[in-house]
């Protein structure tokens, strides 16, 4: 039995449509996959949560309908890009894209005081690769150069620089719909994905695209719900409470910044758990019992109380119509006056949470 044969009901549709409901593509990236998920290095993400450590807080809108890992996110990834470039090899650098993150993923990001750009945390992908001696035989069995599957920036369909479209970021905002935020159900995103392709864009570069306005109307409104949502006081504190926890925990010798590549999040709570420092594992079932963030225009005192700018993540997707290609916010008012809305977003300058941290 594969891996994706035990994910559950959902995940496993949601796949399917993915592969565009072709039974043979579904069940050939299947087993093609499996045994590069085997491999150590791959087979860690399952044990690292998607929505950066929302899974085990009891904020309202943080109640997650099951746990989705980076690896699910990277197999989803990998099927959407097959289906828009029927190029194995791209897919198994969309597999791979995730490798380099750590525990808690984003989190880790704001530990390093970059909640800006979230690029600091990720370690290069060639170098976990070539430590994995199972993966690059895998590679070499299915003849692929490593070469090949760690250059991101030569795929675009698997990443590239926002408001473009790209698997990453498609999924990103799929699964954030479909399980954590809610505001979509399957048949929701199969009616979407049906009309995505892949055209050029400005740069002359293949970029995912749609081909129906309406359908690029309706993933554009749950895009902003999406990107509204990580804009807000609730998400980033959770997010730098999170970066604070772990930072302790380190300066504590709990465990290493090295061990957040090479642990699972269950393996670093149960460190949290286990050490005999008690302001840690306080900071850590204050986490688990939060329930309620406040927003302010003032600094609180004696509180959790922070004020920070988070990276904005939007897209304007690409629309080609009838041979006519422009982005969605040039041809669609409605998404047009979200991508305004959203770019003058701001929450309250302070938020904060009701316990006194030394």
């Amino acid at each position: 039995m594969t891996y994706i044969d035990k994910l559950n009901s959902e995940l496993k549709e949601y796949l399917f449509i993915l592969s565009n409901k072709n039974k043979d593509t579904f069940n050939y990236l299947k087993y093609k996959f499996d045994k590069y998920i085997k491999a150590k290095s791959l087979n860690r993400l399952k044990g690292v949560g998607m929505f950066c450590g929302v899974d085990y807080q009891k904020i309202p809108g943080f109640d997650c309908k099951y746990w989705y890992s980076r690896l699910d996110h990277s197999i989803s990834c990998a099927y959407m890009t097959y289906n828009f470039t029927n190029d194995y090899t791209q897919s198994i650098s969309a597999l791979f894209h995730d490798m380099g993150t750590p525990a808690f993923s984003h989190c880790v990001d704001f530990m390093l005081n970059d909640a800006i750009n979230q690029e600091s945390s990720e370690k290069n992908i060639h170098d976990v690769i070539s430590m994995d001696d199972e993966l690059l035989k895998c590679l070499d069995n299915d003849k692929i150069n490593i070469d090949n599957v760690v250059n991101l920036e030569k795929y675009t369909i698997v990443e590239n620089k926002k408001p473009k479209l790209c698997v990453d970021r498609l999924d990103g905002i799929f699964s954030t719909g479909l399980i954590w935020q809610r505001f979509w159900n399957l048949s929701d995103i199969e009616e979407i994905y049906k009309y995505m392709n892949v055209s050029k864009n400005e740069d002359n570069d293949n970029e995912i695209s749609f081909s129906n306005l309406k359908s690029a109307e309706k993933f554009y409104k749950g895009a902003y719900n999406y990107s509204i949502g990580l804009q807000k006081n609730n998400d980033k504190i959770s997010m730098k409470y999170m970066g604070d926890l772990l930072s302790k925990a380190i300066d504590n010798n709990i465990f290493s910044k090295e061990e957040l590549y090479i642990l699972t999040e269950k393996d670093v709570i149960r460190k949290i758990l286990n050490c005999n420092v008690d302001e840690v594992k306080k900071m850590w079932d204050i986490f688990t019992k939060l329930d309620k963030v406040y927003n302010s225009d003032i600094f609180i005192e004696d509180k959790y109380c922070i004020s920070l700018e988070s990276k904005k993540r939007y897209v304007n997707p690409l629309c080609n119509i009838e041979n006519n290609t422009k982005r969605l916010c040039d041809i669609s008012k409605e998404s047009s006056k979200l991508l305004k809305k959203y770019m003058t977003f701001k929450d309250s300058k302070y938020a904060y949470i009701d316990y006194k941290i030394n």
